[in-house]
Order: structure tokens, then sequence, then C-alpha cells
């Protein structure tokens, strides 16, 4: 369940949009160009709690998105760290694409030239694959 996708060039987080706007959103998607993070066109959700997300379109060839949809604890705990590092006056970017789109961080925070990719990991992970993520966005 991603949070973040572009609605005619324009970047949108799900979370920081009211009940309204996200309706508003849900009416006229069609009518333009919606597209996630990994490239793919996307549709505005709500889940069964009614929480505002981002799907693929049926059909879409997308390998970053992978793992199934990401758990509600998942997505609220990018929404904190952005919010979070936004209040110490970082930049804070949910769903940040890799220049070419083949990582998204869960939040990129940037200040004083400095960036920081933060990833959220609720499940377990080999510390192969840990360290394999940490020179990717070393990279």
């Amino acid at each position: 369940m991603p949070l973040a996708a572009e609605f005619n060039g324009q970047r949108i987080e799900a979370n920081q949009l009211s009940v309204d706007e996200w309706a508003a959103l849900k009416s006229r998607y069609k009518q333009g160009t919606l597209v996630m993070t990994c490239g793919q066109p996307g549709i505005p959700k709500n889940s069964k709690l009614q929480f505002q997300y981002f799907a693929h379109k049926p059909g879409a060839d997308c390998t970053l998105h992978t793992g199934g949809p990401e758990s509600p604890e998942h997505l609220a705990l990018k929404a904190a760290v952005a919010s979070a590092a936004k209040a110490a006056g970082w930049v804070a970017i949910i769903e940040y694409p890799g220049p070419d789109r083949n990582w998204i961080a869960d939040v990129l925070a940037e200040k004083d030239g400095r960036r920081v990719a933060v990833e959220i990991q609720l499940s377990g992970q080999q510390p192969q694959e840990f360290h394999r993520r940490q020179e990717r966005y070393e990279a």
C-alpha cells in the first residue's frame, strides 16, 4: 500500500490529504495521469479501515513493490518518521524513488547537504539482504 504517487506531474502523499481532498482525487484521477513512485499507473484506494493509499492498476508490471501490501503499522511508521524529520527541520519525502527507479526508500530525509534513507523493517531480514540494501543506498 504505497503512500506516494504523482497526479498530473504533482507529487501527492496520501496521508497528507484530508478526507475531502482524497475523495476529490478519487473522483478525478481517471481524467489525468496518476503514476506511482515505481513508474506504473496507480489508483487511489481506501482500506477496510479507511486508510488512504495507492495501488497499481490491474496488469501493472512492477518489480519494486513486491512482497504484498504493506501493513497499516508499516504505513503509519513511514508517515511518523517523515513527520518527525520535518519537525526536526529536515526535508522528508515518503517513498523516494532512486534516480533510475531501481529502489524506493521508505523515507528520504535531507538537511544541510546530508541525505539519510530510512527503511521501516518490521519483518525478519537476513544479514546479507541488510548489507545489500545499505550498499545500494550508500551508492
